[in-house]
């Protein structure tokens, strides 16, 4: 039985990774202050503690032969906080691996936002987190996801929710390109990635995965794209929604100081601007023989038309 160790399994992707991995039989250590994946199956074992606390690491990563490195600051009211999780959080898991586990398969699930570390302060803590990794010395592997949606995603929720009406919210430039990729799909490659031979194919690599779609022969999504999923899945044409550069960046400070004033931090900040703004953001091809046996199943239209 694999002995799997995995941070961030509270969170939307984490979630849906413990039902792929529950299939699976193997036997799973989790890291999460979070009461609510507690539950009685025998094959998951919890281990209360922080990226923060080292001796908690070391409890979580004793034994295991494959980690899944989930856990991360997506939004933050700080550059400070994010390179607390995303770098210094990454550098001790690093740490706790060495001391205890040191031919763990390490799956690190980064962002495809670290290959453009200027743009914000998410982005270069992303690629802060992604070197600390390549220079372990341990047995690793990077998959950056792109924007990742399926069920009880709350985060892109109010998106999905406009295109299922007929709306197309246009809030970058009009030439912008971006992939996707359903969660079921990047569990399935996640689950592969910790068996021996998979990893093997895939150790000391930097994989971008999106679901494969194209338009005239170009990679990934454009607004039109969007239009057309929205006009499939309502059967209407749709409208597009433009958002001015200057409505984006009063709702970021607006956001900001709500979530200030609430002890939270905001997905929308003046910080992400810059990640909205950019007018590319598909994946690169990766070589299929770093995934052998995967391949994409779910496409946006499809996923759109089924939760109408």
């Amino acid at each position: 039985m694999t002995r799997i160790a995995i941070t961030g399994a509270s969170g939307f992707i984490g979630q849906h990774l413990l039902g792929q991995l529950r299939r699976g039989g193997h036997h799973i250590k989790l890291l999460s202050r979070s009461p609510s994946i507690r539950d009685a199956d025998d094959h998951i074992e919890h281990i209360p503690g922080r990226l923060e606390d080292r001796d908690s690491l070391e409890r979580w990563v004793d034994g295991a032969h494959a980690v899944i490195h989930l856990a991360g600051a997506t939004s933050a009211p700080r550059r400070t906080d994010y390179f607390r999780i995303n770098a210094a959080g990454t550098t001790q898991l690093v740490a706790a691996l060495k001391a205890k586990a040191p031919r763990a398969r390490l799956i690190h699930v980064s962002s495809l936002a670290a290959r453009m570390p200027t743009l914000s302060h998410y982005c270069a803590s992303k690629w802060a987190g992604e070197s600390i990794v390549r220079t372990s010395q341990l047995p690793w592997t990077l998959l950056r996801p792109p924007a990742v949606y399926g069920g009880n995603d709350r985060v892109m929720a109010p998106l999905w929710g406009l295109l299922k009406r007929g709306w197309v919210p246009r809030f970058g430039p009009p030439e912008a390109r971006f992939s996707l990729l359903h969660v079921d799909d990047l569990t399935r490659a996640l689950a592969l990635l910790i068996e021996p031979n998979a990893f093997a194919s895939a150790r000391g690599q930097c994989i971008e995965l999106d679901d494969g779609h194209q338009r005239h022969g170009q990679r990934g999504y454009g607004w039109l794209d969007l239009a057309e999923a929205s006009q499939t899945a309502q059967g209407r044409r749709a409208r597009f929604i433009p958002v001015p550069s200057w409505v984006l960046a009063t709702s970021a400070r607006i956001s900001a100081m709500a979530a200030r004033a609430q002890g939270r931090s905001a997905v929308l900040n003046p910080d992400k601007l810059g990640e909205l703004r950019h007018n590319n953001w598909v994946c690169a091809d990766h070589d299929p023989a770093w995934l052998p046996g995967w391949s994409p199943q779910r496409r946006l239209s499809d996923t759109l038309v089924a939760q109408a």
